[in-house]
């Protein structure tokens, strides 16, 4: 989230101050459309985090709201290089963890590569499908259900043979 030094919230301590941009004139529009990007995931963030209360049985969908007035949330750009991930040598693109959060979502393309561990051993390829979210729970919303909703251990792997992106935002 943008935050002017001005702001009552501005707190480096805290990770919340002004980002920093690319030049316009190197990457015209890019500015405007990662903040409407963030914005329209924040809305999304939201509506996802209601509608697991609703699932929970909470009672109310607002049920978490008050904890989401000014919540610390991200987005980040990654680039993976093109390496070969080969796990039985311990190369990852990124090993293995779970997000300190309540959600984290990523929307997907046509690039495999995405893990999760669907029990104590076994990996599981997430499909590719292209403009779909991937939500995973995170650490934060596992502590706050006493374990009923579990965090998303997840890696990524990498083919080698091509870059690979990703936009994760962490809610």
């Amino acid at each position: 989230k943008e935050i002017a030094t001005t702001d009552p919230l501005y707190d480096p301590s805290k990770f919340r101050g002004p980002n920093i941009w690319p030049d316009d004139d190197e990457l015209p529009n890019f500015r405007p459309t990662m903040q409407r990007y963030f914005d329209l995931l924040q809305k999304i963030a939201h509506r996802v985090v209601q509608m697991i209360a609703v699932a929970l049985e909470l009672p109310s969908k607002e049920y978490f709201d008050k904890h989401f007035e000014e919540p610390m949330i991200a987005l980040r750009l990654l680039r993976y290089d093109p390496v070969q991930s080969d796990p039985e040598k311990g190369v990852y693109a990124c090993g293995a963890h779970s997000d300190y959060g309540m959600i984290t979502l990523l929307l997907t393309d046509e690039t495999p590569g995405l893990q999760i561990l669907k029990d104590e051993t076994t990996w599981m390829d997430v499909p590719p499908v292209t403009n779909k979210f991937v939500v995973n729970f995170g650490d934060m919303l596992e502590r706050w259900t006493n374990g009923k909703c579990k965090s998303t251990k997840h890696r990524v792997l990498t083919d080698g043979k091509s870059e690979r992106y990703s936009i994760p935002y962490f809610y």
